[in-house]
């Protein structure tokens, strides 16, 4: 009876071993098998990907292209107090169902963050730190080094904008791109030599329409044109500017008409933000008081006049300022495009053509 137990236990003690290290080859070679595909897809350039806003952060939209980011966990280091990743980033022809990759990073952690846009012509342009990192559409690639220019705080298609703390000043210029470099001796001061005048730590937040930069803070709202150059500051309570055009700025429910500095304030709810301006028409969003989901609407920025465009079902947003609708952690993206405005409404792209006045 012994013998019989101590064969049984054996045999057991066997089976499990041998099934234990079936698993572990199985599961080995699942890890190298894969790892060995997306080596080989990486080096080739045949790394593609369908991305969403649910599967990747988009860095930028243009009319021609978007730029996504993905981030890869390194699995050794997921119970470390600092994680490392590999970073991916993909580019997506507008109108096409795949991205495909432009950059992958070595391991890194997730110290800043990155930023990045797409030029006319295709070539990427991704910042991270203090350094440029330039992707032409003919594979070449360089990197550039502003270590004593400040920081990028907003990457354009066509440039950069510089910030700088002199002297406990906060200063802000704009440079453009020249070929694939940055146009540093050419370089144009936006804030003057008072820098940025406000109280706390969060500097003001710029917004950009066309050649006009604006912004706000403790001196009041500041313009500059820097194609013409002129530059005008009237009197305002300090607070972001969420949109903007050539006639118009809005800051939560305030309208500035930009050619007189005179301002007034619409009826909008508290939940609810104006994140597009286009021949005086502000484009909102805002949550409906019984339902769940996002209403888009059109307000006439001079009578307030409200006209209901959409309503997307089943979805919690909360505007920010950064081209991102968010609320909890749900994005809706949108952009300014030359017919409409573009949403992703949560499944789809989805364009709002412009409402034109008389």
């Amino acid at each position: 009876m012994k013998q019989i137990k101590r064969r049984l236990f054996l045999g057991s003690v066997v089976y499990i071993a041998i099934a234990m290290f079936t698993m572990l080859f199985v599961y080995v070679g699942f890890v190298y098998s894969g790892m060995d595909r997306e080596n080989a897809a990486d080096e080739h350039g045949y790394d593609v990907t369908t991305p969403t806003p649910d599967t990747a952060k988009l860095l930028s939209i243009t009319p021609q292209w978007m730029l996504w980011q993905t981030k890869e966990l390194i699995e050794e280091t997921r119970l470390h107090k600092v994680q490392s990743f590999i970073i991916r980033f993909y580019l997506q022809k507008r109108g096409d169902q795949t991205a495909h990759l432009v950059k992958k990073t070595d391991p890194q952690t997730i110290r800043s963050h990155w930023k990045g846009t797409v030029r006319a012509d295709g070539s990427v342009v991704l910042n991270l730190g203090t350094r440029l990192y330039w992707l032409m559409p003919n594979g070449q690639f360089h990197s550039e080094d502003f270590d004593r220019q400040g920081f990028i705080s907003v990457i354009y298609p066509d440039g950069v904008i510089i910030q700088v703390v002199d002297e406990g000043v906060m200063r802000a210029w704009f440079a453009s791109f020249k070929q694939n470099s940055l146009a540093l001796d050419s370089k144009i001061e936006l804030t003057g030599n008072e820098g940025f005048r406000y109280r706390g730590t969060v500097y003001p937040k710029i917004e950009r329409h066309e050649d006009i930069f604006a912004w706000a803070d403790d001196a009041g709202l500041h313009l500059v044109n820097i194609a013409s150059g002129v530059r005008k500051t009237f009197a305002f309570e300090a607070s972001p500017i969420f949109a903007m055009d050539d006639r118009f700025a809005v800051s939560g429910n305030e309208v500035i008409y930009l050619e007189s500095g005179k301002s007034w304030r619409l009826a909008i709810p508290r939940i609810g933000y104006i994140i597009a301006i286009h021949d005086g028409i502000g484009y909102a969003v805002r949550l409906p008081r019984h339902s769940n989901g996002l209403m888009l609407l059109a307000i006439e920025l001079t009578s307030g006049q409200e006209t209901s465009l959409a309503q997307f079902e089943n979805r919690n947003i909360w505007p920010s300022v950064t081209g991102t609708v968010r609320y909890n952690t749900t994005p809706i993206l949108f952009a300014r495009e030359p017919n409409g405005l573009l949403i992703w409404s949560g499944t789809k792209w989805e364009v709002f053509e412009w409402i034109h006045t008389d």
